[in-house]
């Protein structure tokens, strides 16, 4: 598009977001494929930012998990002039691919305070519910445009973190315990009604996190055929002028037979359990051969030199953004 969007989807991770050539899928790569059909349906750019080594540093705490580096990404997404930016972990995806992005506010909205800080507020985070509490979640926030988003960032970068600069939950923990108890950050952080955490995914964010144990990859996987079913129904509905597609249609070539069966068998497994290993494997070799195919079907994939640099919250140049989506092509 000739128009910058306004809109950014930002991931930060340092792994590559594509698979390399022989390799097995990986969650990263199977988020990102997720995200990137979720941002090119909605005009968004997506922009994932791949770290260069395999940490952060601050320069008076020292070495810090690649985890922290969400900030100052973020902190530089910001800075390219996008209206929001909308920070989703290399482990999450849109599970509601048709809600956009102010829909989704919208829909998890906290109740307003009586007294209206939520007038005030700069950014929105996905909840812990039902797992770890009615607490912020770092897997998935929303940041307006402005100086005070830029300030909250840089205060959260810059706050003590202890022995969580390099232990689990890292930057979640100073957010939680430290950054949303300030008098200051109180108004301007607001948690979400979103349960991205729920065992089921039923709201509009999945976060696929590392309790979820041998489910994660075939969870990432069976969404990713499904939202690639979705999109070939969709289109066949388009050709054909109807909003129920024919099953000649449907069933057009081998590969959309396929997806048609694997969703019909994830549909028939509870979705706290796992489906037989048969299942199991076809679901991730369709889903490796959809990221396969992901580079020629995006309009604009390609490295960029551009990414946070020594005067984005006093860290040095550690990330570049690999990655910018801004367009999907088919065939």
């Amino acid at each position: 598009t000739s128009m910058r969007a306004k809109i950014a989807v930002v991931t930060s991770d340092n792994r590559s977001p594509l698979l390399a050539p022989r390799s097995t899928t990986s969650y990263p790569a199977l988020a990102f494929g997720l995200n990137t059909l979720y941002a090119c349906a909605h005009n968004y750019d997506l922009l994932y930012y791949q770290m260069i080594t395999d940490r952060c540093v601050h320069a008076k705490q020292g070495v810090r998990h690649a985890s922290y580096c969400k900030l100052p990404a973020i902190s530089h997404a910001l800075s390219l002039g996008y209206q929001y930016v909308v920070f989703i972990d290399s482990d999450s995806f849109f599970a509601q691919p048709n809600v956009s992005l102010p829909e989704l506010l919208f829909k998890y909205l906290p109740p307003t305070p009586r007294d209206g800080s939520s007038s005030m507020a700069t950014a929105w985070f996905a909840c812990d519910l039902p797992q770890l509490g009615d607490r912020p979640n770092g897997g998935f926030h929303v940041w307006q445009q402005g100086s005070t988003s830029q300030r909250v960032l840089r205060t959260w970068w810059h706050l003590p973190a202890f022995e969580y600069n390099s232990i689990h939950d890292y930057e979640q923990h100073t957010l939680q315990w430290a950054l949303s108890h300030l008098t200051e950050a109180v108004p301007l952080l607001k948690t979400l009604q979103l349960k991205a955490m729920g065992d089921t995914f039923a709201h509009a964010v999945a976060h696929v996190d590392h309790t979820k144990g041998e489910r994660r990859k075939y969870i990432l996987s069976e969404a990713l055929v499904r939202a690639e079913y979705q999109q070939l129904l969709a289109r066949a509905a388009a050709s054909t002028g109807s909003s129920q597609p024919s099953m000649l249609t449907l069933a057009s070539s081998k590969q959309q037979r396929v997806l048609a069966r694997l969703c019909q068998q994830a549909a028939s497994t509870p979705p706290t359990q796992l489906p037989p290993a048969a299942v199991q494997d076809a679901m991730e070799r369709m889903a490796t051969k959809l990221l396969r195919a992901l580079p020629r079907r995006l309009g604009r994939l390609a490295p960029q030199k551009e990414g946070p640099g020594e005067d984005v919250m006093g860290m040095q140049k550690r990330a570049r953004v690999v990655v910018r989506v801004r367009r999907m092509r088919w065939g």
